[in-house]
């Protein structure tokens, strides 16, 4: 338990942001931040075209030419009136083909979006600023700070769908954010984003969790990927990549979203994550417009393990990896068996144990939490949320060893004490990768 506890601290030494970024200045992010963050900026605000305002002195400054595109107001459920993106391109040596960094520089009612998400607008303008120094590389970069992302993807939209830029498009970035702390955690990918993860794998402090994916879906949330990898639908997904702070929940579409909130090496995460892109793909050969639609193999796994690699191979080899951890499970417990140190009873009763443990601490935990917050209150933002929630998982975990170890107590020596449990976990991660 010692070990798995002390792996488990390690494993989490990757999803540190990074104190610093080569050519980012920290105090020209928070400056940043505080100026496009003053107030709530809704579409269509004065806040709103403040922001934009000083968008466009922005890239001015860093030696970009932005340039506007409005929206003509609409009328449906993901209608907007009066967006404006704001968008700069700087050319390449090549054919036009262009990668597409995102982020979107409105806000949700009574919160002024500091981490949701001025802290990627203002990553993506020193980024910009610095590869405006740079020499050109052989693909067209794009910058897209979209409006109307909180009302339905409104700017992303317009994008994907007016913009003669779009057609260039051979890969998206998006910065986006769901709390105000934390890594920027790569947490969903489209299309066939092998090239992509390979090239974010290279950089420094990798982040991303393809179980985000997952999560993510049934939450029902969504952001302006979900419109930029579809910009040339009915065909395949572009490739895309989708990023978010996702610590320090408590601020998020709240008031407390302030400067004085974010911390800003999540924003330097995201500015690191897109110069490792644009370094690494800048110059790479980007898949042609249209084709086929991508093969199973091209939906990817990826993880973080120390010391900050990012792990990523095909879906359909997970399946393959946990058959083969079931199969080697199997052939264990039948040779315990046969050499007499372990009964299939005992190990069949062992293995049933793991799930009924298991629910019983979910269960113990759900009415510590209910009783808690039975009343109307309980704790609320940071840090205490993060340390409520962890002692709620402390308290989960206890009850799963105490009953565990009480099993274990009434085991003779000798009965494979780990081969049922192994069963167990290793139908779990079939049922899992399946």
């Amino acid at each position: 338990m010692a070990a798995w506890l002390a792996f488990g601290a390690f494993s989490l030494l990757p999803y540190r942001p990074p104190a610093a970024v080569s050519g980012i200045s920290p105090r020209l992010l928070a400056a940043d931040v505080a100026a496009l963050a003053e107030a709530p900026r809704p579409t269509a605000t004065a806040a709103a075209a403040e922001a934009r305002r000083y968008l466009v002195r922005r890239l001015r400054a860093g030696g970009l030419a932005p340039q506007l595109q409005e929206i003509p107001g609409r009328t449906g459920e993901a209608a907007g009136s009066g967006a404006v993106n704001v968008l700069a391109r700087l050319p390449g040596t090549g054919d036009g083909a262009a990668l597409l960094f995102s982020a979107h520089y409105d806000s949700v009612p009574g919160s002024p979006g500091a981490a949701d998400d001025a802290a990627a607008v203002a990553a993506l303008l020193q980024v910009a600023s610095r590869l405006a120094a740079a020499p050109p590389r052989r693909n067209d970069l794009i910058f897209l700070f979209s409006d109307g992302e909180e009302e339905g993807l409104t700017g992303a939209r317009a994008f994907a769908g007016l913009h003669p830029w779009a057609e260039d498009v051979r890969l998206v970035a998006n910065f986006d954010a769901l709390g105000s702390r934390g890594p920027s955690l790569l947490f969903r990918t489209a299309g066939a984003a092998a090239p992509a993860l390979a090239a974010l794998a290279t950089g420094p402090r990798p982040a991303g969790s393809s179980l985000g994916e997952e999560m993510f879906r049934h939450l029902g949330h969504r952001t302006d990927l979900d419109a930029l990898a579809a910009l040339r639908a009915p065909a395949p997904p572009v490739p895309a990549l989708d990023f978010a702070l996702v610590l320090g929940s408590s601020t998020y579409h709240r008031p407390g979203d302030v400067p004085a909130a974010l911390d800003l090496r999540s924003a330097l995460h995201h500015a690191s994550h897109a110069l490792v892109l644009a370094t690494a793909l800048g110059d790479a050969e980007l898949p042609p417009v249209g084709g086929p639609e991508p093969p199973p193999a091209a939906r990817r796994v990826y993880f973080n393990l120390p010391p900050g690699l990012l792990i990523h191979y095909p879906a359909t080899r997970a399946l393959l990896l946990a058959s083969g951890i079931l199969l080697g499970v199997v052939l264990l417990a039948g040779a315990l068996v046969r050499r007499g140190r372990a009964r299939p009873g005992r190990m069949l009763a062992d293995a049933l144990r793991v799930p009924v443990d298991a629910l019983a601490g979910a269960g113990l935990l759900a009415v510590v939490h209910g009783a808690i917050f039975s009343g109307g209150g309980g704790p609320a933002g940071e840090p205490w949320q993060g340390l409520y929630l962890g002692s709620l998982g402390l308290v989960a975990v206890a009850a799963v060893v105490v009953l565990h170890a009480g099993d274990s107590a009434r085991q003779a020596p000798g009965d494979g004490a780990l081969a049922g449990p192994a069963l167990a976990w290793g139908l779990a991660a079939g049922a899992a990768a399946a």
